[in-house]
């Protein structure tokens, strides 16, 4: 029974891991977005590619 619960909840946190990894490459997309269709090259538009190029393919 424990190595059947060490397993799910291994599990699990490799898909939540997969998850965030997902939404880290739509964050650093958002904000690359947004400081283009507002005109600026700052902070926000820096952090995106940052985010973009830490992000795996």
């Amino acid at each position: 029974a424990v190595v059947s619960l060490i397993a799910l909840l291994m599990t699990a946190g490799i898909y939540i891991m997969v998850a965030g990894i997902v939404k880290l490459d739509d964050l650093g997309l958002h904000l690359v977005r947004a400081s283009r269709e507002a005109g600026e090259e700052g902070f926000k538009e820096w952090a995106g590619k940052f985010i973009l190029w830490l992000a795996p393919y």
